[in-house]
């Protein structure tokens, strides 16, 4: 059947298959093979868009398919709406293809559409020059000002669509937070901190989170919201809440516990504990998992250390905005495998997230720690006194017998996906007793501390 498929057939079902986010390898491996041999005479902008964003939704990087749509969406550019410019720039950042040609088209068509673009089509394209690293000055200065022009009338749908009076509205305001953040996320990874655009973005957030506070009352109890906690649970080392702030708190997590974001593995939830352990004032956040429970940072369940959550929509919002700006320190201790020689160590590797376990990929997205040795089991503090930039490290120059330890303080300026074990299995020192990116199957690892950045003179 598939070579009577045209170009609308081969787009929609592979849309129909990313939507479901089923990968069918037999079917899109067709699916490609089909489309690369009627691209040129059967596939239209919308055809392609949706195409490369159903192969990048499911991770297929299938080069031959990205390089054909590439070439053919650069002769058709001119009838490319601003959803295809969009959508076409998130797929390839997505599998981090860089096209210089597409981009190139990509960005002087959009700045000259800029002024119909939506926020999420502004939050897209500004989110694939951050990951692709295109610093395009000129298209973001676009961005950022259409962004300020648009803000307050898309802030003003998001409050009213907060009341969640019709179905869908509540993801529609709910879409506001992401666009927003990944706007914030964009302009503070490409060293643009300063930028007038980032408060508004942040005071924005902050009032769609009020009014969330205000209006959540009114919304039905969401259906995956996971069982109760039994009386086993408390027979466990229990979680605490040693700090607490208007609209947010720090939850010491000891092993075994969950960070439950999504979905339901039968282990401790932290949300659970949330539930009874927090005043019935300040537990909206913790019954909607389509807020995370409030958890705006993960752990694995084998380690313990400190979360930061939101008590209250706002607080969330206010939580997440740190988040996605990077002022917040993240700064945990880990063992690893091997005595470290060099003392401090930049990485910069990008991490791609697979189906079964993560790694370092050039396809993967942008991810940066900073490790710092403590101590090491070959004679003390680690030997070298300078840094090593990721450009000038090599895993040879840190590398030692696989009988000796060290100790090391690890911060993450990114939160991929199992960031801190990738990068150190990069390193050539993978955590101890790790038995998906080391040797065994236990993590030591403990964050030393949550806050905010030391400034530096």
């Amino acid at each position: 059947l598939m070579a009577n498929f045209d170009g609308q057939n081969l787009a929609n079902t592979s849309w129909a298959f990313a939507k479901l986010a089923v990968t069918n390898t037999p079917l899109m491996e067709a699916l490609s093979a089909a489309s690369v041999l009627k691209i040129q005479a059967e596939c239209q902008p919308q055809e392609l868009a949706n195409i490369a964003w159903s192969f990048a939704a499911l991770l297929i990087i299938d080069e031959p398919l990205f390089d054909a749509m590439a070439k053919e969406s650069v002769l058709k550019m001119e009838n490319f709406d601003v959803q295809n410019l969009a959508n076409t720039a998130w797929s390839y950042a997505a599998v981090v293809l860089r096209d210089q040609p597409l981009l190139d088209a990509l960005s002087e068509a959009a700045l000259a559409k800029i002024s119909e673009y939506t926020l999420q089509e502004l939050s897209n394209t500004a989110w694939a020059c951050a990951t692709l690293s295109e610093a395009d000055v000129p298209l973001l200065a676009a961005i950022a000002s259409k962004a300020s022009a648009t803000m307050h009338l898309e802030l003003e749908k998001a409050i009213s669509r907060s009341r969640a009076e019709l179905r869908g509205d509540l993801e529609a305001a709910q879409l506001f937070f992401v666009n927003a953040g990944e706007l914030a996320w964009s302009f503070n990874f490409m060293s643009q901190a300063g930028h007038p655009l980032l408060c508004e973005v942040s005071a924005a957030c902050l009032d769609l989170g009020r009014a969330f506070d205000r209006n959540h009352p009114l919304w039905p109890p969401h259906p995956d919201v996971r069982p109760a906690l039994g009386p086993a649970a408390w027979d466990a080392a229990r979680p605490s809440i040693p700090w607490q702030l208007r609209g947010m708190c720090l939850v010491v997590k000891p092993p075994g516990w969950e960070v439950d974001t999504e979905g339901d593995s039968g282990i401790l939830h932290l949300s659970g504990f949330l539930q009874v352990a927090l005043q019935p004032s300040q537990r909206a956040v913790a019954f909607r998992p389509d807020f995370s429970f409030g958890f705006v940072h993960r752990l694995d369940t084998p380690s313990s250390g400190l979360i930061l959550t939101g008590t209250s929509f706002e607080g969330y919002a206010c939580l997440e905005m740190q988040m996605y700006t990077y002022e917040i320190v993240r700064e945990y201790y880990v063992l690893g495998r091997g005595a470290a020689l060099c003392s401090q160590l930049d990485v910069c590797q990008r991490i791609f997230d697979g189906r079964a376990s993560a790694q370092v990929s050039e396809h993967g997205r942008p991810a940066r720690s900073h490790i710092r040795c403590v101590a090491s089991s070959r004679g003390g503090p680690c030997a070298e006194d300078a840094a090593a930039s990721e450009e000038q490290y090599r895993p040879a120059q840190c590398t030692a017998s696989r009988e000796a330890f060290c100790q090391v303080a690890i911060q993450i300026f990114t939160g991929r996906r199992h960031q801190i074990r990738v990068h150190m299995q990069h390193s050539d020192i993978p955590s101890i007793a790790d038995g998906r990116y080391g040797l065994n199957p236990t993590i030591f690892l403990r964050p030393s501390r949550v806050g905010r950045p030391r400034r530096r003179g």
